[in-house]
C-alpha cells in the first residue's frame, strides 16, 4: 500500500494525462475510547493500490484503517471508532 510509481497531484508526468490512477486512496477521521470515554481523535490517510485484496473486501479496509489508528496509538484496534471514511 505505497505510491509505487504514480505521480503525486504535484508532482506532473510526461503520461500523467494519458494513464489511469494507480490505487485508491482514503481519508478517515477515528476516536481512540479508554474506559468507554474518547480519548484521543485523529485523521489518517491510505493509497491501496488496485490489485490489493482489501479493496474485494469492504469490512478489511475497515479493519486496516483501526489497526493503522490503533498502532498511532498503542492501543487495541478494537478501541478505535471509525468516525468517517471518505475515498479521494
Amino acid at each position: 500500500m505505497n505510491a509505487g510509481n504514480c505521480a503525486g497531484p504535484n508532482q506532473p508526468s510526461a503520461s500523467q494525462s494519458s494513464s489511469p490512477p494507480c490505487g485508491r486512496q482514503y481519508l478517515a477521521g477515528y476516536e481512540v475510547y479508554v474506559d468507554g470515554h474518547p480519548f484521543w481523535w485523529g485523521h489518517l490517510a491510505v493509497r491501496v493500490e488496485d490489485g490489493d485484496a482489501v479493496l474485494k473486501d469492504p469490512q478489511g479496509l475497515l479493519d486496516l484503517l483501526c489497526r493503522m489508528a490503533a498502532q498511532r496509538h498503542d492501543v487495541a484496534a478494537s478501541q478505535v471508532r471509525l468516525k468517517m471514511v471518505s475515498r479521494l
